[in-house]
């Protein structure tokens, strides 16, 4: 017993072999170690008393699509890359006097069949667009102006914007602000902006990579703004059609999410942001000393 931690541990030691290969250090011997912790100060926190917006109880680790996105861009790209050398490599082929008749024909019956396969694909994703469009906002004419669940799952397939900004160096920023302070250049009201831009772009990066938001901010205000738009009963029906049993949320929820999340100028923080971003990097440019910091940075991230 550990203050209030129990630790139990069941041992194995007269066994001589595992019967398998431990998958940590590779041996086939030893003993297995098993610990049970219990800890007595956890409290659930109810929602209603968290102050972060998009903040819940639960995990919902299936709902972090965005957190994937960069890598599988990473990984269709280089797949579209294999499929068009083996491609051009297939029509060398077929196009040689030295290949057999038979096959060159087992090489067209299967370039046929990755062709079906495609064309299901591609009348999957259309029979999704037009489901999707059950979903459209539309102006007094009648016109689409914009559509909440094209918008997220453009937004989870091409990944955040902001995230590759992630790990900015907060400490460098520091030294460059230590020894230039935005005071010099800018007027208290222009540095409460970038401060709030900062804030603002931290938020999102925030609502990326904890799991307990269960949307990321960006998400959030599109689906605020849906409410806004369509109200609060067909935003509970487009987000349940959106991620399923996961997506089922309350009115209350909602609403408090409005709440929290209504009238954020994003655009005037964005801009903010970055005009706070291109000061510190032409301040620590013109300056010999943090410019040896500033392209140190820029090289590693490349």
């Amino acid at each position: 017993m550990y203050g209030k931690n129990q630790t139990v541990l069941l041992r194995q030691d007269e066994q001589p072999s595992l019967g398998c290969r431990c998958p940590g250090c590779g041996k086939e011997y030893g003993h297995f170690q098993v610990e049970i912790s219990e800890n007595r100060r956890t409290k659930t926190q109810l929602i209603s008393q968290r102050k972060e917006p998009g903040l819940r109880s639960e995990k919902r680790e299936n709902l972090k699509p965005i957190q994937l996105s960069w890598k599988n861009k990473i990984i269709s790209e280089a797949r579209v890359d294999v499929i068009k050398k083996s491609l051009a490599f297939a029509i060398n082929i077929l196009n040689s006097d030295s290949v057999a008749e038979e096959d060159k024909k087992r090489i067209k019956n299967t370039i046929e069949i990755v062709h079906q396969r495609m064309l299901k694909d591609i009348k999957h994703y259309e029979l999704e667009d037009k489901r999707d469009s059950q979903w459209n906002v539309y102006d007094e004419n009648g016109k689409a102006l914009w559509n909440p669940v094209k918008l997220i799952k453009q937004y989870r397939e091409e990944g955040d914007p902001l995230y590759h900004l992630s790990n900015m160096p907060i400490l460098f920023f520091c030294r460059i602000l230590k020894k230039y302070p935005l005071s010099t250049v800018y007027s208290q009201l222009e540095i409460s902006h970038m401060m709030d831009g900062f804030k603002f772009a931290i938020k999102n990066f925030k609502s990326i990579d904890k799991q307990n938001w269960d949307y990321p901010l960006y998400e959030w205000l599109i689906i605020i703004e849906y409410e806004k738009s369509e109200g609060i009963a067909k935003t509970r029906r487009m987000l349940e059609d959106l991620d399923g049993s996961h997506g089922k949320k309350s009115r209350r929820e909602i609403r408090n999410q409005a709440r929290k999340l209504k009238n954020i100028p994003v655009q005037r923080l964005l801009k903010d942001f970055f005009e706070l971003l291109d000061y510190l990097d032409r301040t620590a440019q013109n300056d010999p000393e943090l410019s040896i910091g500033r392209n140190k940075r820029r090289q590693a991230a490349r």
